[in-house]
């Protein structure tokens, strides 16, 4: 029998659509051969997340999941190098298979998403003592609870795919919980701008979900309207990465408009100004 996802966790099947399309025409950036395990395994159908790069919108897509793949591959092989025992936790993390790609024998990673997700993630991957799945919405306070919290550990957090289906409120308690809880943790994240949601219709695939897109930004600046302090140490737009899978299509690089559609951002959460009492979602506190 088939698996169905809905709502927002359905959304999870395109950019896997997009990596098995393109694991399968030999793409020289994006190779994920256990995404196609997984989907033969689950029986998932994602068929109709699957187009050919004809229009301007389906090539577009096809290159936003391929600097997207290649971005958060980068950011956690850049942490590992430089903290091996360090922490991972991958918010949203749908059927993702970046541990399996880029585990290093020694980092803990934990896996949260909904209970419908992780129930599935169980049946494809088997857990490890180092890569744990916790079933629950990210925007519960029941995920940070089941992590070990030390202020001497060192952690990144990712948010792929995920941020622009919160409201503007929600991100910013998410922020405040994890700045306060995890000091100084690093996080990864991608961001749509508001002309994205303003023209979500034409994504070519998501408007076959029930999913809507709410929080976006025009620039990564805006996230120091939550007051919550913070250092950005990467930050760019999908167009201004691999200009050569873009072709003709790099002349939409002069078009500002264009370059704020789908943005990457890696920061840091800093140190809490004294007095700042902050949002814990530990019990108790």
């Amino acid at each position: 029998m088939a698996t169905q996802l809905t709502g927002v966790s359905e959304t999870l099947l395109i950019p896997l659509a997009t990596r098995i399309m393109l694991t399968q025409l030999g793409d020289p950036i994006v190779h994920d051969p256990q995404a196609e395990k997984i989907i033969e395994k689950l029986q998932l159908d994602v068929s109709r997340f699957i187009s050919p790069p004809k229009g301007i919108s389906e090539r577009l897509h096809i290159h936003g999941v391929a600097v997207r793949f290649r971005f958060f591959d980068q950011v956690v092989t850049r942490f590992l190098e430089k903290h091996p025992d360090g922490t991972v936790i991958n918010l949203g993390s749908g059927l993702c298979t970046r541990f399996g790609r880029l585990d290093n024998g020694r980092c803990h990673w934990f896996e949260v998403d909904m209970p419908e997700v992780i129930a599935l993630r169980r049946k494809a991957v088997s857990e490890t003592d180092r890569h744990l799945f916790i079933p629950g919405s990210v925007l519960e306070t029941d995920w940070i609870t089941k992590i070990p919290v030390s202020h001497e550990q060192h952690y990144l957090i990712i948010c792929e795919g995920l941020l622009m289906y919160f409201s503007r409120d929600e991100v910013n308690r998410l922020f405040s919980v994890i700045a306060e809880n995890f000091p100084h943790a690093e996080l990864a994240t991608d961001i749509i701008g508001r002309v994205f949601v303003k023209h979500s219709r034409r994504h070519p695939h998501l408007p076959k979900t029930q999913a809507r897109l709410d929080w976006a930004i025009d620039h990564p600046d805006e996230l120091k309207q939550f007051g919550i302090p913070l250092t950005i140490s990467e930050h760019f737009s999908m167009l201004d990465r691999q200009k050569e899978r873009l072709g003709w299509l790099n002349i939409l690089r002069a078009i500002p408009l264009f370059g704020k559609l789908y943005q990457f951002v890696d920061f840091r959460f800093d140190t809490y100004p004294n007095g700042h009492e902050g949002t814990s979602m530990h019990p108790g506190k």
